[in-house]
């Protein structure tokens, strides 16, 4: 049996004589929008931004320096509820850390 996830993975199941019932477990949507710590932090090339959405709907991310000058737009696009995450290259950003 070929199982077809949220549009993005097939699973591929045995079934055997033990198969009694298959549950699905619903997606646990955040109740509130998210912004979590970007990690690893603080001294890597690279850094995850991950966020959580109760509702879809036009997220925009944008990365600034500290005298607020725009260094990057991370996100910018149409999402749907649940977690979603992004990463950065901080050196191609132009973030060098000292």
């Amino acid at each position: 049996m070929y199982v077809h996830t949220n549009f993005q993975s097939v699973h591929k199941f045995t079934l055997d004589s033990t198969l009694t019932s298959v549950t699905a477990e619903e997606p646990v949507l955040p109740e509130t929008t998210e912004l979590s710590q970007n990690y690893p932090n603080p001294f890597n090339s690279s850094s995850i931004i991950e966020y959580a959405l109760p509702e879809e709907g036009y997220v925009t991310i944008k990365l600034y320096d500290i005298t607020g000058r725009l260094i990057k737009q991370l996100v910018n696009e149409y999402k749907t509820a649940g977690r979603h995450k992004t990463t950065i290259n901080l050196v191609l950003a132009g973030v060098y850390l000292l």
